[in-house]
């Protein structure tokens, strides 16, 4: 709970310390910033592949994901941890890549209903090679006495994308 005399951080103010984060964590930096319901909806996405595959009697991609976990451990893991492991395994696919976070600046705000549309233009690179400005939309939604952030559609996307390879997979 905030002081008497602090002010909630706006939308903006969380998009900042969103990306201060990912400058200097990296991409797991990301599940904090998180909506809880956002981070349930993640890992509902991803859960049936795993139950998939004890049907079949394979653990192959939950192992690579979450190591020698049984299911019953799986679908008990906090929604955080779940999308933690996720990124730390997505991250590790792609070693040879170095992210580095360099600049974001605020374009303006557009709200809608309850929720807050930042609009960044935001600058990354990858290996020092390639440096890329695009721009960004983070959807927040209020959160206790903060703002946090909705599922993007990219991540739901990467999500649904995996686990539509791996099912083809187990067929």
């Amino acid at each position: 709970m905030l002081p008497a005399f602090a002010q909630p951080a706006s939308p903006e103010d969380v998009a900042r310390e969103h990306f201060a984060a990912l400058q200097a964590e990296g991409m797991g930096a990301v599940v904090t910033f998180m909506h809880p319901d956002a981070l349930t909806e993640f890992k509902s996405i991803l859960l049936p592949l795993f139950e998939g595959e004890v049907r079949q009697g394979r653990r192959v991609a939950r192992d690579a994901m979450f190591g020698p976990m049984t299911l019953a451990q799986l679908r008990a893991l906090d929604t955080a941890e779940f999308m933690r492991r996720f990124v730390a395994f997505t991250m590790a696919q792609r070693d040879d890549i170095e992210l580095s976070f360099d600049k974001i600046e605020i374009v303006g705000v557009v709200p809608e209903g309850g929720r807050r549309h930042v609009l960044a233009r935001m600058t990354v690179g990858a290996n020092e090679l390639v440096s890329l400005t695009q721009f960004e939309v983070l959807s927040f939604v209020p959160f206790e006495d903060t703002w946090r952030l909705e599922l993007t559609g990219e991540l739901r996307s990467i999500a649904e994308s995996m686990r539509s390879a791996l099912e083809e997979k187990l067929r």
